[in-house]
C-alpha cells in the first residue's frame, strides 16, 4: 500500500538529500499504512513522532547544504521549514488528540500533499542544478 509515491520529477540531484527525501516519503507511507492496518494507537503515534523528528532533521541538513553553497533566499527557504514544521506539529497534535480521528486524517494527508508538491520544489531544484554545475565565476551565488 502506497500512499505518496516517489516521482523523478522530486529528484534534485544531490544524493543526500534525495536520500533523505526518499525517507521522508518512506515515513509519511509507514504512519498511514499503520493507520489504516489499524495498528495500535502506541505504533501510529511512534510512526508520526518519528516523522516529526525525521523532518526536522532533514530541514536541519537541508539548511546547511544551503548555507555551504551561499544559497541567497536560504533564510526565505527556513523561514518556510520554520512554517512547515510549526504546520507538522499543530496536525500532529491535533491528530494525537483527537486519537487519529478521520477528518483530521484527512485534513492531514491533504497538508502532506501540499507540502510534498510545494511550488517552490521547482525553484529549489533549479538551484540544486547549479550547485551541480556551477557557472565559471567565483563562488556558486556570488560574483
Amino acid at each position: 500500500m502506497v500512499i505518496f509515491s516517489w516521482e523523478p520529477k522530486l529528484e534534485l540531484g544531490i544524493e543526500l538529500l534525495d536520500r533523505q527525501h526518499r525517507e521522508l516519503i518512506k515515513a509519511i507511507n509507514a504512519f498511514f499504512i499503520s493507520y489504516k492496518c489499524r495498528d495500535d494507537i502506541q505504533k501510529v503515534s511512534e510512526c508520526l513522532d518519528f516523522l516529526n523528528h525525521y523532518t526536522l532533521y532533514h530541514f536541519q541538513a537541508e539548511e546547511a547544504f544551503q548555507v555551504r553553497y551561499d544559497y541567497p533566499l536560504y533564510r526565505d527557504h527556513q523561514a518556510k521549514h520554520n512554517y512547515l514544521g510549526t504546520q507538522l506539529k499543530f496536525h500532529s497534535t491535533a491528530l494525537e488528540a483527537s486519537r487519529f480521528a478521520p477528518e483530521k486524517m484527512d485534513d492531514f494527508h491533504k497538508y502532506l500533499q501540499t507540502w510534498i508538491f510545494a511550488p517552490n520544489l521547482n525553484a529549489w531544484s533549479r538551484v540544486c542544478f547549479m550547485i551541480k554545475r556551477p557557472p565559471a565565476i567565483t563562488g556558486y551565488f556570488r560574483t
